[in-house]
Parts: C-alpha cells; structure tokens; sequence
C-alpha cells in the first residue's frame, strides 16, 4: 500500500513569501536585488564578472521577420572603427601604387621623372603614422569587444568623443597628404623653405599654417583615442561594480604607440624649428637631423611589435581567456621597457655616431677608437638582441596556447593569425638583416688605396636588403592589420566557430607569398655587372625588375580583395 506523504508543515494559501530576484537573461543579478550583495562577493574574490564564462569575441543573434517565420541573423554592420581602418588603407595603397607606378617607368626608362618620384617621397611621409593609426584604432575596437562580451555596439562603446576622434584622424590624413601633394607639385620637394621666403600672405605661407594645424589636430585626436581607450567605461550590467583591468596586451600597445608618436611629433618640431632658422641658418646635413633618424629608425619597427601584441590578444580571446599567462605577460612589458630603454639611450647620446646598427645607410664610426660611441652602439646592439629573443618567446607562446578545458578543446591557429605570424617573421627578418649588414659596413676596415674593386658585395647587400627588401617588408604591417581584421570581422559575422571564407584565405596565403617573394625578386643587385658593359637593355636585370613591379601589382590586388572582404562580409 503506497503511503501518503503529508508536508512537514503546512503554510496557509496567501501567505506564501515572495522574493522578487532582478536578473538580466544570461548576466547576473542587478542592484537592489536579495543576491545582488553575495554576488558581488564572489566577484570581488574570482575577479570575474557574474555568469560570464571566458571571454567572447560573437555578438548575441538578433532575428528578423522575414516573409513568415523569424529567422535568425547575424547583423553586424561595419563599425565606424573599422570603417576607419578600411579608409586609412585605401589611401595608403593608393599613395603607394602612385609611388611604384611612378618608380617602374622611371626604372625602365620610359619616361623621365625623377621631379614626380622626389615628390611622392615626400607625400608618402604624410602616410608614415597611417599603420600605427589603424593599429591604436583596432586596439580600441578589441577592448570595447572585451568589456561588452562581443557587443561594443549593444553599450555604445566605443565612447562617442573617441568615435569622432576617430572619423576626425580619417580625414585629416587625406587632407594632409592632399596639401603635400599640391604644395610639391608647385614648389618643389623642399617647398617650405621655399615659402618661408615670400611675403606674409602669401599662399605657400598659408598653405604651411594649415598643414601645422592639421598636424596639431591630429595628434590631439590620438591624445583624445588613448585617454578613451585607457578611460573605456565598463558595462555595470556585465561585470558588476568592479570592472576588467586593462589587458597586459593592449596597456604594452599604448605604451609603444605613445612613444611612437613621440618620437615623430619631436622630429616634426625639431625640423621645423631648423629650417625656420630659430637656432642658426638652416642646415639639410647636421648631427641633430642624423640623431633624428637614428631615433626614428630605433621605432620604426614598432608597428610591427604592436600587430605582434594584438594577434596574442586575438589568440587569447579565441580561446575564452580572460587573461594570459603570467610569462606571457612578463614577456610582453619587457619588450616595451627595452623599446624604451633602447630609444631613450641613442636619444640621449646625442651624437650621431652614437646610433643603433642601421639607423643610416651611410654612418661611418668616426672617431674610430671613441669610447664611449662604442659603449652606446654595443648597448644598443644588445637590446636589439634582446627584442628579437624576446619575439622568438612570443611566437612560442603563440603556438603554445591552450583552451582552459585542456588541449582536445583547443582549436587551431586561424589562418589569418599564421599568415599574420608569417609576415611578422619576415618582417623581423629583413631588419635583422639590415642591421647585420649595415653593422658590417661601419665596422669594416677601408680597403687599401692600390686595391681598386669595381663590385663590392656589401655595397651590394646593402642596396638587396635596405632598399628593396624594406620595401617589401614595409607591407607587411598594414597586410597584417587586413588579415586581422577581417577574421575578427568573420567572427563576429559568421558565429565564434567560423573563419573567413575559403576564398578571402586564399587570397591572404596569395598575398603572403608575393610578400615573400619581393623580398628576393632583386637578386639582380647581387650580380657582378661589368660597368663597362654599357649595352642596353640589361636583361636579367630587367627581367627582375618587371617581375618586381608585376608582383607589387598582384600585391596590392590581393589587398583590395582583402579591403573588399572586410566591408562586405557574408553572414
């Protein structure tokens, strides 16, 4: 006989207690809740936010009537930071293709433009900050990602001052390498010492005005984009009232960006300063305008670093971490502090002998047994070495990264982030091999006077690597930035288990292979030629350098595919 089970004790209907528990769906308990007080608790004890999980990169589906039933879609339009990167990268390329175009018919002696090239050198320097640009703008896009749980747009992150910074800092720069175009155009590669002569209303005195102030608003708006990104507020809904610290990663990145502008805006002061007179006549050849490349060169490797950063970031939240490993993390700050250290010591050496191998194509270590340039250089020498040990770390630990469910549940490296990888290498590479070179050539004793060589192999080496293999290498930051962002664009477009599509990773393994390849088209420069030998054409080196320009070309075809992707990704 089945026994009844009566209650232990009986509560009259109505008089039942009821607690009122305010939750968001999927989040933690809001203020003012019962358990809003014991959530808080356990999330000032874990550090992480209520009911959050790892980090995600997908925003929520949104769904949309259609004819009849909903359906579920991903609808993410291209945000205004990425449209920012996307409009800084077409102007980019587009300087570039003008500089090529220009040095390709010049190389073949089709039409004689040697006026054309000095002028776009000089407008491709107003697109010199363009990487690192795109590189601060994507780390803002990353953070708002990192605090909203993949939904920057759902809490109107980033905040609206640093959107318009953003939008601001896109147009200045066309705006600026417009001006420098027309200001070549019309008075030459050294157009403001020209104008500084001519009367005070004069257009070319207003035109350089105006690029001073287009320049001062400029990096107002990068002040203004830092402080956002530093400053970011954080969702109380998602983590609670004690907010994410600012990740290792993206604090290392802004510290190398500060410095980078740094570096440049001091170098845009003192030439100004110089050719203004302020300090004596003006000089094109000084030892403060070579410690100013030197310096220049000491950072000119920061972009890349950065995107190095950024790519172990992405990894990390592909993976649900929160945070990186501690190693990690030691890696990364002593990366940046010997950037630091490094810059800050051939600054304050304040002579140009005293410069890192490979700040100038032309330096010769005079006086040749100066004791103290020689403590400087071998200093500097053994911080670069440092960085790229350090670099090797960080590719290590690239690979080496886990799911926090074990290895079985870690997922493999995307393809964008390997193609990223393998321009890093590369890049890394090719100024290795230019400070190698260039280090061999100061420190090289003088042939004798009766030893006479029509072909040197260093002299050679020197033109391989410092000229066509940098230019080569000089893609490399902006091809990675691409590749990046159309995977995080992929991502968020096409769910967190997805990739871009078959054919956008095609095009990106195309693209690092051409890269590759540009490295080393010119092996020509590497030929002993009899200069004597005056016949025309020169064949193999013809043939190199058409293959040269024939492979920039599908280069730059491989980039727009690639822009294309980014602002038109399938769902």
């Amino acid at each position: 006989m089945r026994a009844k089970l009566e209650p232990r004790h009986k509560v009259p209907p109505g008089k039942v207690p009821q607690v009122r528990h305010a939750k968001l769906s999927g989040d933690g308990y809001t203020a003012g809740s019962p358990l809003y007080t014991e959530q808080q608790a356990v999330v000032s004890k874990t550090g992480q936010p209520p009911d959050a999980g790892p980090a995600r990169l997908v925003e929520a589906p949104k769904t949309q009537q259609v004819n009849g039933p909903a359906v579920q879609l991903y609808v993410t339009p291209l945000s205004t930071t990425m449209a920012c990167i996307v409009s800084l990268t077409v102007q980019f390329f587009i300087v570039f293709i003008a500089l090529i175009t220009v040095q390709a018919l010049n190389g073949l002696n089709r039409v004689k433009c040697d006026f054309e090239i000095k002028c776009l050198i000089n407008v491709a320097e107003t697109v010199s900050l363009v990487p690192m640009l795109c590189i601060l703008f994507f780390a803002v896009r990353m953070h708002a990602i990192h605090l909203t749980h993949g939904s920057p747009e759902l809490y109107s992150l980033p905040q609206s001052p640093v959107k318009l910074a953003m939008k601001a800092c896109t147009w200045l720069v066309p705006m600026l390498t417009l001006l420098e175009l027309a200001c070549t155009a019309q008075w030459g590669e050294t157009w403001e010492s020209v104008v500084r002569k001519k009367p005070l209303m004069h257009i070319g005195k207003i035109c350089l005005v105006l690029r001073r102030l287009i320049l001062g608003l400029l990096y107002l708006c990068i002040i203004d984009i830092i402080i956002g990104i530093i400053f970011m507020p954080f969702p109380t809904q998602l983590w609670g009232a004690v907010g994410p610290q600012l990740n290792p990663a993206v604090t290392c990145l802004i510290a190398l960006a500060v410095l980078y502008f740094t570096v440049y805006l001091c170098c845009m002061v003192s030439k100004g300063l110089n050719d203004a007179g302020i300090f004596g006549p003006t000089q094109r050849y000084s030892a403060s305008q070579e410690l100013q490349r030197a310096v220049k060169a000491t950072v000119a490797f920061v972009p890349m670093l950065c995107i190095l950063f950024l790519s172990v970031r992405l990894r990390e939240l592909q993976l649900g971490h929160n945070d990186p490993n501690r190693w990690v993390q030691g890696v990364i700050f002593w990366c940046t502090v010997t950037v630091y250290v490094q810059t800050l010591v051939v600054a304050l050496s304040g002579c140009g002998s005293c410069r890192p191998a490979g700040a100038h194509p032309h330096a010769k270590r005079e006086p040749p047994f100066d004791m103290k340039a020689n403590l400087v250089e071998g200093l500097c020498l053994v911080l670069m070495l440092c960085i790229y040990i350090m670099i090797c770390m960080i590719f290590d630990a690239m690979f080496n990264m886990e799911h926090p469910a074990g290895l079985l549940n870690t997922p493999p490296v995307p393809l964008s982030i390997l193609c990223t990888m393998l321009l890093a290498t590369l890049y890394f590479f090719v100024y290795m091999a230019r400070w190698l070179v260039l280090t061999m050539l100061r420190y090289r004793p003088s042939p004798p006077a009766a030893i006479v060589s029509d072909f040197d192999l260093l002299d050679a080496l020197k033109i391989f690597v410092n000229v066509h293999g940098k230019q080569a290498a000089d893609c490399c930051p902006m091809l990675a930035l691409l590749f990046l962002g159309g995977w995080l664009r992929a991502v968020q477009t096409r769910g967190g288990g997805q990739d871009v599509p078959k054919w956008c990773q095609d095009v990106e393994v195309l693209a690092t292979v051409l890269v590759t390849a540009l490295t080393i088209v010119r092996i020509d420069t590497l030929v002993p030629r009899d200069p004597r030998d005056q016949r025309e054409p020169r064949g193999f080196a013809d043939v190199c350098t058409v293959l040269q320009y024939v492979l920039l070309l599908c280069l730059y075809a491989c980039a727009a595919v690639v822009v294309v992707t980014l602002i038109v990704a399938p769902s």
